[in-house]
């Protein structure tokens, strides 16, 4: 009598043992399952594009592209190109003017990118150590080489720039090239 009790209670222990063996198995999978899906969203992300809609201006007349046709063909764009290559010549001539114009951009950056995070003042000089580095290079820099640049564990660093990226209009934008470039986003 108690023999087949402890029978049956080893076979439900057996049953219940696979079960959780196929239950834990099956949650693997789904959890692989959703690595691949979410891969595949930001990738579909990284590379959607948006298109505005444009509607063409239908009261342009033959006549004015005719005259407009008239005057690109008389000259007069090459003394408007000189004007502009003049002027280009001055602005590279003068470097520490756009130095300065490029740190008051970044502090403008600064200031507009504050209000988007938490009160916490952790986070916030985290976001701007990343917004910093991002700053400086132009290029774009891999969620990698952000952690060791700023210094900055890596869930809040994916927190900032997710953050980043959500926010209306977006402070960062992310691209795919054998991993996720992320770089910042001037007005």
């Amino acid at each position: 009598m108690i023999n087949q009790k402890l029978d049956e209670i080893s076979q439900l222990v057996r049953s219940i043992k696979s079960k959780m063996d196929i239950v834990v198995s099956s949650t693997v999978s789904l959890r692989e399952l959703n690595y691949r899906i979410e891969a595949l969203l930001i990738s579909f992300k990284a590379y959607a594009c948006k298109r505005k809609h444009t509607i063409l201006d239908n009261t342009l007349s033959i006549s004015n592209t005719q005259s407009i046709k008239e005057t690109y063909d008389s000259g007069e764009h090459t003394a408007h190109q000189n004007a502009e290559n003049e002027c280009f010549e001055k602005s590279t001539l003068s470097t520490p003017s756009t130095y300065t114009s490029k740190t008051e951009c970044l502090n403008e950056y600064i200031v507009r990118m504050t209000p988007k995070f938490s009160n916490s003042k952790l986070v916030i000089n985290s976001a701007i150590k990343i917004a910093s580095l991002l700053y400086s290079n132009t290029e774009g820099m891999m969620v990698e080489e952000i952690i060791k640049g700023a210094g900055v564990p890596r869930y809040r660093c994916i927190d900032i720039l997710n953050t980043m990226l959500r926010t209306e209009p977006p402070l960062a934008s992310k691209k795919f090239c054998k991993g996720f470039v992320y770089s910042i986003v001037l007005l």
